[in-house]
């Protein structure tokens, strides 16, 4: 009896753990998903899930040219969300690296 008390406690955490693994990550904006469903599905599961892990551009290389064509199009709604998503998980060291380089290059 303690041996299927145990198998059965062992199997609901396993399927607890995969059930929260399959659970989408919701990256749309809450407006987005009360307004338009399809379209922050779309946002969630296309671009943030397939184009955001293809394997040609790093996360870290991904995160910089996105940020820098937030900065460089104006868009500033959307830079608060980018901005803690490329510095997720990094460092302060890193991050004071990073805001550094604009000043060890010189002017153009």
């Amino acid at each position: 009896m303690k041996l299927f008390a145990a198998t059965l406690a062992i199997c609901s955490v396993a399927a607890a753990a995969e059930a929260q693994q399959r659970t989408p990550t919701r990256v749309a904006p809450p407006d987005m998903q009360a307004v338009t469903p399809p379209l922050a599905t779309y946002t969630d599961e296309v671009l943030f899930g397939d184009v955001w892990k293809r394997t040609e551009l790093a996360p870290r290389d991904r995160s910089l040219v996105t940020v820098a064509a937030l900065i460089a199009g104006g868009h500033i709604q959307q830079m608060t969300g980018h901005f803690n998503r490329a510095l997720d998980g990094k460092s302060v060291e890193w991050m004071e690296q990073v805001s550094g380089e604009q000043y060890r290059r010189p002017p153009r």
